[in-house]
């Protein structure tokens, strides 16, 4: 698996440097309608919390490429909000549905599931103003989503995990469908979960809502508990996707000059 040097810098502080995996994003959005953000190491579940927003959070979405947060408050579910570390959020663009949940980018090109159906959305987040095309009906309108998320893997086959799948597989079902041809699956019924991403080594990577973190065997369903958090589920979360660089907090203005100096030096060390 991948190993990288990670957490040079946290809230504007120096941290010793350390050898980490993937690592996943996550919203937890808590009572009083604020959400923390927070890393997750995918093999381990530890964590560290990044930032928090004063919106409770329904879908979430990072993109890697632009080191950007993308997601959608509760209040205003299809407006999409984007930021970069820990910095402000600001309105980006407006979905044609609410995705609640299931939100994923993958290769520049956004995608969401409308909530209470099975409507599959497409976005480029290079070119917010062409707006977002409904692409599938992923069961053939056989199902509803309601709670869930999604994630693409390298093969552009797109698996999620839902509520409501009408398949006799239980409460929460994970299902496939490839972005190429169209075939659609349902795999099996895994219990409770919050979020779920795919890593850089297309491992799917989930949680649930007592901070337990699963690896999803995408055949069968069947999961292994790779750690947990240390924070419980709040009233909901998502998770966003994997990076394999650090997402930095925003420095204090007085310590910026600090931070980019350690900034440079872990860039170093990690290039040796």
């Amino acid at each position: 698996m991948n190993k990288f040097l990670k957490f040079c810098i946290v809230g504007g502080s120096f941290v010793a440097p350390m050898l980490l995996a993937d690592f996943g994003l996550n919203a937890v959005t808590r009572t009083g309608g604020f959400t923390d953000f927070y890393n997750i190491d995918l093999d381990t579940g530890a964590s560290n919390l990044i930032a928090t927003h004063p919106n409770a959070v329904f879908a979430m979405a990072y993109d890697q490429t632009s080191s950007t947060t993308y997601y959608t408050p509760v209040g205003s579910n299809t407006t999409l909000l984007g930021f970069v570390g820990g910095g402000a959020a600001v309105p980006v663009a407006t979905l044609s549905a609410a995705p609640k949940t299931a939100l994923t980018i993958h290769n520049n090109l956004l995608y969401y599931v409308a909530h209470g159906t099975d409507d599959l959305y497409r976005m480029d987040v290079t070119n917010f103003a062409a707006g977002d095309t409904k692409i599938a009906d992923l069961s053939g309108n056989a199902s509803t989503f309601t709670f869930g998320d999604i994630s693409v893997n390298s093969a552009n086959v797109l698996y999620g995990v839902a509520s409501s799948i009408t398949a006799g597989v239980g409460d929460t079902a994970l299902f496939s469908f490839d972005l190429n041809s169209g075939a659609y699956n349902i795999i099996n019924g895994i219990g409770t979960v919050n979020g779920a991403t795919f890593d850089s080594n297309d491992r799917l990577v989930g949680h649930n809502t007592d901070g337990e973190v699963y690896e999803y065997d995408t055949t069968t369903g069947a999961r292994t508990l790779l750690g947990t958090t240390g924070f419980d589920g709040g009233t909901g979360g998502d998770m966003g996707g994997f990076s394999t660089e650090p997402i930095l907090d925003v420095p204090e203005p007085t310590s910026g000059l600090l931070a980019g100096s350690l900034l440079a030096y872990c860039l170093m060390r990690r290039r040796r």
